[in-house]
This record gives structure tokens, sequence and C-alpha cells, in this order.
């Protein structure tokens, strides 16, 4: 497998080992190329990873840098964790939205058939009515 195959390092640190262990390799080598933490601040240091703890103990963008990061990081995290409580909450909120539509969608159905109801039961009682009054008559036509 191309894994097992034998490289050497690419930063010129001089290792040899297999492809498939390179990558770990590569991402802690001394040799690899680095730029300083402080690069966000103005520090344009560029070195060897090897050389970038000493650089960054005397940089002040480094120093600067450092303690904005752990000032910042947790204050990333909160923000990070009340962004997924928004979205959850948006989420609950368009749930609701979307019952109370339907909620009203058969509230609607459901007064339009009492409205229905209402005229069937008119409509019989206006029958009842009018078949009572037609006993009523023929009754008294008979008693007379």
């Amino acid at each position: 497998a191309i894994g097992t195959l034998p490289c050497t390092c690419p930063h010129g640190c001089g290792l040899r080992t297999t492809r498939g262990e390179m990558a770990a390799h590569e991402a802690a080598c001394p040799s690899r190329r680095a730029t300083c933490p402080g690069t966000p601040h103005g520090c344009v240091w560029r070195g060897l990873a090897s050389e970038l703890a000493a650089h960054a103990s005397s940089c002040v963008p480094a120093t600067v840098s450092t303690a904005v990061g752990k000032a910042v990081a947790p204050l990333q995290a909160r923000i990070d964790e009340l962004a997924r409580k928004v979205t959850a909450l948006r989420y609950e909120i368009s749930t609701y939205q979307e019952t109370a539509y339907h909620q009203g969608q058969v509230l609607v159905a459901v007064q339009a058939t009492q409205r229905q109801m209402a005229a069937q039961v008119l409509g019989l009682e206006s029958a009842i009515s009018a078949q009572a009054s037609s006993v009523l008559a023929r009754h008294s036509l008979h008693h007379h």
C-alpha cells in the first residue's frame, strides 16, 4: 500500500519514515515554516517552527495576540453556545407557528361546519314547525 512506502520529510529535517506516518510528523516537524501568532497584530516574522517559541517570547504582537486569544476564547465559546440556543429557539418558534397555522385552519373548518350545521338546524326547526302546524290544523279539523 502507498502508506507503507518510504518517504523523506519535505521540510529538510532529514527524517525518513513511511508516507502513512509523514502527515503526523509534518504537523510537528521543527523544520517546517511557521509564522508568528502576532501576525494579525502586525508582526511579520516568519521562520522555522523550532525558532518560534524564542521569537514569540519577546514579540509584543505575539504577547498581545496570546492575551487577546485567552480573553476572547471564553467569550467566543459563550457566543457559540448562545448561537446554538438561538437556532434551537428559532426552530421551536417555527414549529409553534406551523402548529398555530394548522390549528387556525382547523378552526376555520370547524367554524364553517358550525355555520352549515346551524343552517341545517334552522331548516329542520322550520320543517318541524311546519309539520307541527299541519298536524295541529288537521287535529283541530277532526275535533270540530
